[in-house]
C-alpha cells in the first residue's frame, strides 16, 4: 500500500483529507481525550500568560514519541511521570519528517500516528505539564536543503502536518504552543546570516502561520531563528507580522555571544523561549563546555542568563539516546547536565527535591584512565576516560568524577559516569597541541565512599601530535 505522502492529489484536497483523518484518529481513541487542568497559555505582549498571570515554562525535550513508539520502546506514563519528578511543567515533543512519513505509521492512514502524539500529551498534561509540538526539520524550505535525510521535508508535508495538528490541538489548552521549524539552516554554511537571508525565513514563516490561523487562531507559535535555530538578530528590524508570535533560540556551547544580541533582546518586545540547548563533556566541537567561549562556566552564565530575562526553557533530551543527554540509561540515571538541570528545575518548581531513593554504599575507586586526543583544525584538547568500579571491580554508574588537567592548558572539570562505569573528560584547546597530564581530584556519590588508595592510577598523561 501507498504511503500517504506518496498519495497527495492538489493540495487543497490533501489538507481536507488528512484533517478528516486527524479528526477520525482521535474519534478511535476517545479515552485519550480526556485533559488535565491545565489553562490556556496565550500571548501578551512580551509574555505568555495563562488567568492573567506571566508563565515561565521551564522543562526538557522527549525523544521522538513515534520513533520510541516505532522502534525505542520506554513509550509509556512512567516516561513522562519521570519527566515531572524532576520538576518539569513542560515537555518539548520533536516530530522527525522521517518518522512522520515512515510506513509503519502510514500504511493504515494517519490515525496511528496522531493517537501517538495524543497519547503523549495525554500523558504529559496527567503528570502536570504542558506539551511543545515542534516539526523537527534542520534545513530550509526557503532554499531546500537539509542536513540529512531525516530531516527532509517538503512544504506540503509540513502544511499537513500542521493542519493536522492545529485541527486536533486548537482548543486544548495541553498544548501550549506550535514551534513551526526546529532549525532553520540555509546551507553547510548557514551559520552565515544576512538580513535578506532573515526576511526571506520570515516571509515564509508568514505563509505557514496563515495556514495554521484559518484553523486555530490563537495558540502561540513559535519562530526560530537561522544558523540552525539561534540567530535572531534582525528579527527586530523585520519582525514576523502575524498575531500571537514568540521567538525560540537553540543555544549550545558552540555558538557566537553575546546571546542579548542573537536573541536575548527581543525579549523586551515579544515572548522568547530557549526551546533546545544543552550540554554534554565528551570532546563534542558543539556541546562540549570548553566550546563555550564566555567568561564563566556555560552551564551557570546560560542558567543565570536565561532567569534574569524570564526566559523560558527546555533542555535536550531526555534520554540515554540523543546527545546531549540527560539520563545515561533507561533507569534514569542522570548525566551530569541531567543533573544540573534537574536540580535547576527542582528549584524552579518549589519546595524541596523528592526524597532520593536509597543506593546500596560501599568503597569505589579509578580502575583506569584511558587517555586520547581530538584535533580540530590546528587545535587540539586531550581526553580522560575515567573509570570508576566497586570493590568487587563491578562498574559504578552515577559516580561525580572531578578532575585537573595540567600543561598544555590547565582546567578543573567534572562528569558523571555512566552504566559502564565510565566518564569522559576534557581538556581546553591548545593549537598545535601539547603535552596533558590529568589527575583525579575525587570521586562521590551518595551512600559511598571513594578509597583513593585502591586506585589502579590516578593520574595519566598524553601527547598530541
Amino acid at each position: 500500500m501507498k504511503t500517504w505522502r506518496s498519495s497527495r492529489k492538489p493540495l487543497a484536497f490533501t489538507l481536507t483529507v488528512v484533517v478528516m483523518a486527524a479528526v477520525i484518529g482521535l474519534a478511535v481513541f476517545p479515552s485519550l481525550r480526556s485533559r488535565a487542568a491545565l489553562p490556556t497559555i496565550s500571548v501578551s505582549g512580551n509574555k505568555l500568560v495563562a488567568n492573567g498571570q506571566e508563565v515561565i515554562l521551564r522543562g526538557v525535550n522527549t525523544l521522538d514519541v513515534l520513533a520510541m513508539r516505532r522502534y525505542m520502546g520506554h513509550f509509556d506514563n512512567a516516561y513522562f511521570a519521570e519527566i515531572a519528578s524532576w520538576g518539569s511543567k513542560v515537555v518539548r515533543i520533536p516530530i522527525h519528517p522521517s518518522e512522520w512519513s515512515h510506513r509503519f505509521f502510514n500504511e493504515g492512514g494517519n490515525a496511528n500516528k496522531m493517537e501517538t502524539i495524543e497519547q503523549a500529551v495525554t500523558w504529559a498534561a496527567n503528570n502536570g505539564m504542558y506539551s511543545i509540538v515542534d516539526w523537527h526539520v534542520i534545513g530550509s524550505l526557503v532554499t531546500g536543503y537539509f542536513q540529512n535525510r531525516v530531516y527532509k521535508t517538503t512544504q506540503a508535508e509540513t502544511e499537513e502536518f500542521w493542519s493536522m495538528i492545529a485541527t486536533a490541538y486548537k482548543d486544548d489548552p495541553r498544548v501550549a504552543a506550535y514551534e513551526l521549524i526546529n532549525e532553520p539552516v540555509t546551507s553547510r554554511t548557514g551559520w552565515q546570516v544576512t538580513e535578506a537571508d532573515w526576511i526571506a525565513q520570515r516571509n515564509w514563516y508568514e505563509g505557514l502561520v496563515d495556514v495554521i490561523r484559518a484553523i486555530d487562531p490563537s495558540k502561540p507559535i513559535i519562530c526560530n531563528g537561522l544558523d540552525w535555530g539561534y540567530n535572531l538578530q534582525y528579527a527586530a528590524a523585520n519582525p514576523v507580522r502575524r498575531s500571537g508570535i514568540a521567538y525560540g533560540a537553540h543555544p549550545y556551547p558552540v555558538k557566537s555571544l553575546p546571546w542579548e544580541s542573537y536573541f536575548g533582546y527581543l525579549k523586551a518586545t515579544y515572548p522568547v523561549l530557549a526551546t533546545e540547548f544543552g550540554f554534554q563533556n565528551n570532546g563534542s566541537s558543539v556541546y562540549d563546555e570548553s566550546a563555550y567561549a564566555g567568561p564563566g562556566t556555560y552551564r551557570t552564565d546560560l542558567d543565570t542568563y536565561l532567569e534574569s530575562k524570564g526566559i523560558g526553557w527546555m533542555v535536550w533530551n531526555f534520554g540515554p539516546e540523543w546527545e546531549p543527554i540527560l539520563v545515561v540509561d533507561w533507569s534514569y540515571t542522570p548525566s551530569e547536565q541531567g543533573y544540573f538541570y534537574r536540580d535547576r528545575l527542582w528549584a524552579a518548581s518549589g519546595g524541596p527535591p523528592p526524597t532520593p531513593t536509597p543506593v546500596p554504599g560501599g568503597a569505589l575507586h579509578v580502575s583506569n584512565i584511558a587517555m586520547s586526543s581530538q584535533k580540530t583544525g590546528l587545535n587540539y584538547k586531550a581526553l580522560a576516560t575515567v573509570t570508576i568500579v566497586d570493590a568487587s571491580s563491578a562498574p559504578v554508574a552515577g559516580a561525580s568524577v572531578s578532575g585537573t588537567f595540567s600543561g598544555a592548558t590547565s582546567n578543573t572539570v567534572s562528569g558523571v559516569t555512566g552504566t559502564n562505569g565510565n566518564v569522559t573528560l576534557t581538556s581546553g584547546s591548545k593549537k598545535n597541541g601539547g603535552t596533558w597530564t590529568f589527575c583525579v581530584d575525587d570521586v562521590t556519590k551518595s551512600g559511598w565512599t571513594y578509597d583513593s588508595a585502591a586506585n589502579v592510577e590516578t593520574c595519566d598523561s598524553i601527547t598530541a601530535p
